[in-house]
């Protein structure tokens, strides 16, 4: 019985350390996998940073792009203003010369007119009076 009992405690030793080294396996496979999940993880967090700046750039892009092309559009839609603006910059101050001088024979016209008409005024006036004058006289 002494036998049977030393043999059962054999059997549990060896049972024990068995279960021991299995235990101590599989946290040495549980540690390698988890630094295997952790560098997976990793990188793909930097796989998708690439990504996330590799999109900002592409968008950059497309937006200067677009900037670019409203800008041609808006030029094509305004010839006229961009060949007037293109005069002015190679005129330089003669253009404001020119101008101020259209302006003025433009005012200098306006006042005759002015006074010309002032003039046929005064002169209906003058007129009418020396009418009711003459009038008055033969009464």
């Amino acid at each position: 019985m002494l036998q049977t009992i030393k043999k059962y405690e054999e059997e549990d030793r060896s049972a024990a350390a068995k279960k021991d080294r299995h235990i101590a396996k599989s946290r040495v496979e549980v540690i390698k996998a988890n630094k295997e999940a952790i560098e997976s993880k990793r990188m793909h967090n930097e796989r998708e940073r690439e990504e996330v700046e590799m999109i900002l750039t592409y968008q950059a892009k497309q937006d200067e792009k677009m900037t670019i092309r409203e800008d041609e559009e808006a030029e094509k839609k305004n010839p006229i203003k961009e060949s007037r603006r293109s005069c002015r910059r190679g005129r330089g101050r003669r253009g404001d010369e020119g101008t101020r001088e259209r302006r003025g024979v433009r005012g200098r016209e306006r006042d005759r007119e002015r006074k010309r008409r002032r003039g046929e005024v005064l002169e209906v006036l003058v007129e009418a009076e020396t009418q009711t004058t003459m009038r008055s006289q033969t009464y």
